[in-house]
């Protein structure tokens, strides 16, 4: 929140068989998620989703806000 200036945000926390999801959004400045950015919180989340076998999404553009998608487990099998 202290980067993006946002009002408001949501966060869900979705538990399935198989994985555990979450996902966040605000309504704050967005940023170039492509980009390369100072510091280590990013890269630092990123590091920490990895090291437990998950993957990180991160959607963001300037003046639209963020959603960050953390996706651990595997997904069942069809």
């Amino acid at each position: 929140l202290r980067h993006a200036s946002a009002r408001s945000f949501t966060a869900c926390l979705i538990f399935e068989p198989q994985q555990i999801r979450f996902e966040f959004r605000d309504d704050g400045v967005g940023f170039n998620a492509t980009a390369q950015h100072e510091g280590m919180g990013l890269m630092g989340i990123k590091e920490r989703v990895e090291a437990m076998g998950g993957t990180l999404t991160i959607e963001s553009e300037v003046g639209k806000g963020t959603a960050i998608f953390v996706s651990l487990g595997s997904s069942p099998k069809t």
